[in-house]
């Protein structure tokens, strides 16, 4: 999969990206999250979902965009 083509590269970095989030949305990792607290009167767990969710589609953007 590693060639010097740019397609292949952005195709790379968006099978990463698609792991990533998915990996940031599992168990393990939204147990950390899964908290009685508050900040600013909204869950620590829906802060942490929207946090990854937002941080996805930003990071889309910039890769798509060609940055």
């Amino acid at each position: 999969m590693a060639t010097s083509g740019g397609k292949a590269n952005l195709d790379e970095k968006l099978v990463v990206l698609f792991i990533a989030g998915c990996a940031m949305l599992t168990y393990p990792l939204l147990a950390i999250a899964d908290v009685d607290a508050l900040i600013g009167h909204v869950p620590v767990l829906w802060i942490w979902i929207f946090g990854v969710w937002s941080s996805v589609v930003l990071s889309l953007a910039v890769l798509l965009e060609g940055g």
